[in-house]
């Protein structure tokens, strides 16, 4: 299945510098964070998908990557910070298989929202209609009979 939305989304989030971010020091901060988003009201209402757990692991690649059956996120030394955590919890929140669909981008939007604050919410949301992301589900064409 084809991911065409994944480029748009890693270019929206450019606009966030590290800097700016808060960074964690450690993988078991960055456990205990993970363990408060998914025992938010927010992820309880949006989240499409409940694993029992989700193990925040180290790796040695820069970025990060949520598996499959979002179970397991592994962060790069370079990637402990909040919006890319964010970003692969809402991979273990979206229906299996959508990867950076419209589902993903809008529960990614709504955590940004509840846990950086409505003005990151706001520039991840102006990023997003400047790169194209879908974050609603498309409209229903409307049949017209003869």
């Amino acid at each position: 299945m084809r991911d065409s939305q994944k480029s748009k989304v890693y270019k929206a989030e450019t606009v966030f510098s590290v800097r700016e971010d808060l960074s964690f020091v450690s993988i078991y901060e960055c456990q205990i964070y993970a363990d408060k988003v998914r025992a938010s009201a927010c992820w309880a209402r949006y989240a499409t998908r409940h694993p029992l757990y989700v193990e925040i692991v180290h790796w040695r690649g820069y970025s990060g990557l949520a598996s499959y059956s979002g179970r397991t996120i592994k962060l790069g030394r370079r990637s402990m910070y909040r919006l890319l955590l964010l970003h692969e919890l809402a991979h273990c929140g979206a229906p299996q298989g959508v990867r950076h669909g419209w589902q993903y981008c809008n529960l990614y939007l709504k955590l940004v929202c509840h846990f950086m604050g409505r003005a990151a919410w706001l520039k991840l949301r102006a990023a997003f209609k400047t790169n194209r992301v879908k974050v609603h589900p498309p409209r229903q064409q409307k049949r017209i009979e003869v």
